[in-house]
């Protein structure tokens, strides 16, 4: 149970693509597989984690996400992002006449 090797070698994940299997196993000692993101980033990344959808690109979309979407740089609570939410100090600037 679990001795078998999945070959990664071509597929892609989100927005990384498998290259090649790493001479290093991950920590857990499954396999783990040199990809390079969209970015042109490259990574090693444990073959479970690809597979379960843990790992999706070298960070890049992470902070693409964090990026700022209101006119004074709130992100909401947590780094999360509320659709169509002004936080007070913009609500209170374009209030102002």
């Amino acid at each position: 149970m679990g001795n078998t090797l999945i070959d990664e070698t071509g597929r892609r994940y989100t927005r990384l693509l498998v290259e090649a299997r790493s001479p290093e196993n991950d920590h857990h000692r499954g396999a783990a597989w040199l990809c390079v993101c969209d970015c042109g980033r490259r990574i090693a990344v444990s073959g479970g984690h690809l597979r379960a959808g843990l790992v999706k690109s070298c960070g890049c979309l992470y902070d693409e996400r964090r990026a700022p979407h209101c006119a004074c740089g709130y992100i909401g609570k947590r780094g999360a992002w509320v659709p169509n939410y002004r936080c007070g100090r913009c609500s209170a600037r374009e209030a102002q006449p």
